[in-house]
């Protein structure tokens, strides 16, 4: 049972407990079944330490029933704080399912791009290994020691080399594109300015270290770009939304 170090009935330690609780109840990523879970447990605890006059002072549960009254008191302000944010924008109760989509977005790129990298370096190093010349936009050449005595074999395979690295080339790009377009949908990035899913998260106080990082250790590419970018859009969030309640 959470609660602070003070003697029973201090206010500090009320009013600490409280607001533990009551930035749990509020936070926009803690799923509200959670939040009446923990609700009813107060209850549960409020209930089952209610004060016997028969039985003796020390046997007495008063500092986990005030502990529960506490949090039951932070737990009821929050969930009002949540309410009234709700209704301002009602898609912060989508929070939950879109920064984990988004989430999922990322890791589902980053690691399809490493898919299909390895599959453009397997291509690339057989067409070297064949004295082909591989240029970083995909396109296959002969090399200029065999070009005086080129075969329509050779020249087939390179065609082959060159249309298996242009399609994996555009394997990626229509990876990233899709990545990036589903990633702002879901946060919101697709409309001017801020987007409103960080503008709720700094409001309530909550920390997305994952958009803060940015797209550092990634190659150049747009999921790159949008996530530079959504880190900048992160730290003008806190800045200019950022709670201290």
């Amino acid at each position: 049972m959470p609660g602070g170090a003070g003697p029973p009935g201090d206010p500090g330690t009320e009013d600490a407990t409280a607001e533990r609780y009551r930035h749990t109840a509020r936070n926009p990523l803690t799923p509200r079944a959670a939040v009446a879970e923990l609700l009813a447990s107060m209850n549960r605890v409020i209930e089952i330490t209610e004060p016997d006059p028969q039985l003796p002072a020390a046997l007495s549960f008063s500092r986990s029933r005030q502990a529960a009254l506490d949090a039951k008191r932070g737990i009821a302000k929050g969930l009002a704080e949540r309410d009234a944010a709700d209704r301002a924008e009602p898609r912060r109760r989508e929070l939950p399912e879109r920064l984990q989509s988004a989430l999922r977005a990322i890791d589902d790129c980053i690691s399809g791009m490493q898919h299909l990298d390895g599959k453009r370096l397997e291509i690339a190093a057989a067409a070297r290994q064949e004295g082909f010349v591989v240029a970083s936009d995909g396109c296959v050449s002969i090399g200029t020691a065999h070009q005086r005595s080129v075969s329509d074999e050779a020249t087939m395979r390179r065609a082959r080399y060159e249309h298996g690295l242009m399609s994996v080339l555009a394997e990626m790009a229509a990876l990233q594109e899709r990545s990036v377009a589903t990633i702002a949908e879901r946060l919101g990035a697709d409309e001017p300015g801020i987007p409103w899913s960080f503008i709720e998260c700094a409001k309530a106080g909550v920390e997305l270290s994952t958009f803060e990082a940015g797209g550092a250790g990634l190659p150049p590419s747009p999921l790159r770009d949008l996530l530079d970018r959504l880190a900048a859009d992160m730290a003008n969030a806190k800045r200019r939304f950022g709670s201290n309640l």
